[in-house]
């Protein structure tokens, strides 16, 4: 049979003891919540800029290091400095004499940069010796 509401004080004790969460409770871990949230939003624009930059990087030390290879096989009497402008980016490289006996070197500087909006360095310098033999 079906318990009946009046005189069940067992039924009525058992309901009123629950609680629940509060409106502040609720309020709190939401504010929680969106400070947390906020947080990680913040995150997004200053990593993609790190990324966009570190691509940018990367791909000017592989121009730079095309050029050294290409200076590399070529003869230590036609090397001469000069510049060109890959794609996006300004390539410049020098040629210096050291002087050193018994062997001629020279040493060779590839410069690669690009336009940059931001603060940092824009550009990557590369640096070698090439002897002559």
């Amino acid at each position: 049979m079906w318990p009946s509401c009046k005189g069940n004080s067992e039924m009525t004790a058992h309901f009123s003891n629950q609680r629940g969460m509060t409106l502040l409770e609720v309020l709190v871990a939401a504010t929680v919540v969106c400070v947390g949230l906020l947080a990680v939003a913040v995150m997004f624009p200053t990593s993609s800029t790190n990324i966009d930059y570190g691509g940018k990087t990367s791909k000017a030390t592989a121009i730079a290091q095309e050029k050294l290879e290409e200076l590399r096989n070529t003869s230590f009497a036609s090397m001469v400095a000069g510049s060109d402008t890959p794609t996006g980016y300004s390539r410049n490289w020098a040629l210096s004499d050291a002087d050193s006996s018994p062997f001629r070197l020279r040493t060779l500087t590839v410069t690669v940069s690009w336009p940059s909006g931001t603060s940092r360095p824009n550009s990557v310098t590369l640096q070698t010796l090439f002897a002559e033999y």
